[in-house]
């Protein structure tokens, strides 16, 4: 549990820090999986389905943060631009889940290959896919499991959310429960759409000042709590990211010594 409480805290660290498009923590989440000795399957499998399970929690948390909406702001516009985002967000997360079940989504990837390239394997360096789609179809099969890891998700959404009502109350400024999770769920979906932008910078504060005012929080003030959290990222994920440099520099050295051992052997 330690382990993989530092590797699921390590993976946040690296979406939220670096310019790795928010995928890079996956890649490197499967990657200390396999040398925990768990199957490189298995660890693709579990990620693929968590990151799943993360966009329906999101999903879920985002749609009652659009219901407080509803009663906290009459701006018809900005109702309708959040009621789009999720009415266009549902089919594709339905279409994925459906795909997967009934195809594979990493096989019917290796079908498209196939016919658009006419037999050239661009994606043999990502091993046996139909395996990949075996486990995966292996972990939605435990649902009960995924209805607890599901439970757990939106625990920490609404721990995100928690969050942000005590840094409002510390700030002197304290906000109803209902308006932390609507600025916790909406921020959190916006951050989501700005994947591309590492640690979503801009978007984080423009969320939290655009929400803010629904809510009847300043902008200065809400442009103040965004930075408090950046530094609270970056106070836990510093950290992290340095005892992970400091590991894969001892595995290069242990591979360097290793190799040099056996190149004075055959001499």
């Amino acid at each position: 549990l330690g382990k993989l409480t530092w590797l699921a805290l390590l993976r946040e660290a690296i979406n939220g820090l670096l310019p790795v498009a928010r995928v890079g923590g996956e890649l490197i989440g499967i990657r200390l999986l396999a040398r925990m000795g768990v199957s490189t399957y298995q660890a693709a499998a579990s990620v693929v389905v968590e990151v799943g399970l993360t966009l329906v929690s999101q999903f879920l948390f985002t749609l009652l943060g659009f219901f407080l909406l509803l009663s906290w702001s009459a701006d018809l516009s900005l109702r309708n631009e959040v009621a789009y985002a999720l009415l266009t967000t549902l089919p594709v997360l339905l279409l994925l889940f459906w795909l997967q079940q009934r195809y594979g989504l990493f096989s019917l990837l290796l079908r498209l290959q196939e016919r658009l390239l006419r037999g050239r394997d661009f994606l043999a360096f990502l091993g046996n896919l139909q395996q990949l789609d075996e486990e995966i179809r292996n972990i939605f099969r435990r649902r009960w499991a995924l209805l607890r890891a599901n439970a757990w998700q939106l625990a920490g959404l609404f721990a995100g959310a928690g969050e942000l009502w005590l840094s409002f109350y510390l700030l002197g400024h304290p906000v109803s429960a209902s308006a932390a999770i609507l600025l916790e769920s909406l921020g959190q979906a916006l951050r989501s759409v700005a994947f591309f932008m590492p640690g979503a910078l801009g978007v984080q504060e423009g969320g939290f000042m655009l929400f803010g005012a629904v809510v009847g929080v300043p902008a200065d003030l809400a442009l103040v709590y965004s930075l408090l959290r950046r530094f609270r990222e970056l106070f836990l994920g510093l950290p992290l990211l340095l005892s992970w440099y400091m590991m894969e520099g001892w595995n290069f050295r242990l591979l360097w010594r290793k190799k040099r051992g056996s190149q004075e052997k055959m001499v």
